[in-house]
């Protein structure tokens, strides 16, 4: 959620880009193995290609993704635990604290 490490990808991607990598918002970059780093890139691509093969389209992002169930009270798509929703780096980034370790 840094833009300083990486700027232009918004707090709606980064909670994506996070989710599909199984990584918590608030973990420090340092604090990342080398293979998360690895997954946490392999994610990023992945979920970058799609949005923009269905050009940002919320309505058109797959249902297994955080994106649509990205509001107050919302279930994870995967496990169906309460996603949370918390304040990191001056946003407001949502994340499920079962997939999310």
């Amino acid at each position: 959620m840094d833009q300083t490490a990486l700027a232009g990808i918004g707090n709606i991607y980064s909670d994506e880009i996070l989710f599909q990598s199984g990584i918590r918002p608030a973990i420090k970059i340092s604090d990342l193995s080398n293979a998360r780093m690895r997954a946490l890139h392999r994610a990023m691509g992945h979920v970058l290609r799609i949005a923009i093969a269905r050009q940002a389209d919320a309505d058109h992002l797959p249902e297994s993704w955080l994106l649509p169930h990205r509001y107050k009270g919302a279930k994870c798509p995967r496990c169906g635990s309460v996603l949370q929703q918390k304040r990191s780096s001056g946003r407001t980034t949502y994340f499920c604290p079962r997939c999310q370790q």
